[in-house]
């Protein structure tokens, strides 16, 4: 069976560097004017902020779109709806950011095992995971790099198949620190243990699980 494409659709900003008027010789036809632009979507936007020499542009928002019903099972079997990701996306706002994902179908109240909705934020050589994750039928934030995580002082908001954090201007563990305010690479994932199943699944924009997006 052949699954349908992964979506990324993201904001960029674009700068317009000059435009260039062209015309055919000998003949005298007016040239054809340019394709009107489409409309930007209204739930996005970005700004362009230059860092450096590079000049890159961070992204205010960020959003992947993932299809329905390609969660994975380790050992086969059907993975939860409320496993499958359909929808990621993160927004800046003020001095720290949001991310909320959307699944197939609401999360449980409690579950037998463990469920994580969560997202990498990497700059050059620093990764942090930080996840929503269900133990039981309580709620926690959970930040990890390569040594011990850590829970965060911030409660998940949950709203039909909505999951959403908060996140502080700056993200740190014991061997890694990402800055918010700076452009920022992105990917996200869910993972769920129920009893003696475990499913997981990407949403990176790409059918490529370790591609990551800009924001």
């Amino acid at each position: 069976m052949v699954l349908p494409k992964k979506r990324m659709v993201t904001v960029c900003a674009v700068a317009v560097l000059g435009t260039v008027a062209g015309c055919a010789g000998g003949g005298h036809e007016p040239a054809a004017p340019p394709p009107a632009a489409a409309p930007a979507p209204a739930t996005s936007s970005a700004t362009a902020l230059p860092e450096g020499a590079a000049g890159r542009v961070r992204l205010e928002a960020t959003r992947l779109v993932d299809p329905r019903a390609d969660a994975r099972g380790e050992s086969g079997g059907t993975a939860p709806a409320w496993a499958d990701l359909t929808e990621v996306s993160w927004q800046r706002a003020g001095e720290g950011a949001t991310v909320t994902f959307t699944a197939a179908a609401p999360p449980p109240a409690s579950v037998p095992g463990t469920v994580s909705y969560g997202t990498y934020l990497r700059q050059n050589d620093q990764t942090v995971f930080v996840a929503a994750r269900l133990s039981g039928a309580s709620w926690q934030v959970r930040v990890s790099g390569a040594g011990r995580p850590t829970d965060l002082e911030v409660t998940p908001r949950v709203s039909g198949s909505t999951v959403s954090f908060d996140l502080p201007g700056e993200v740190n563990t014991d061997d890694a620190l990402v800055d918010l305010h700076k452009p920022t690479k992105v990917r996200a994932v869910s993972s769920a243990r129920v009893g003696s199943g475990a499913y997981t699944d990407t949403c990176t924009g790409s059918d490529n699980p370790e591609a990551e997006a800009d924001w």
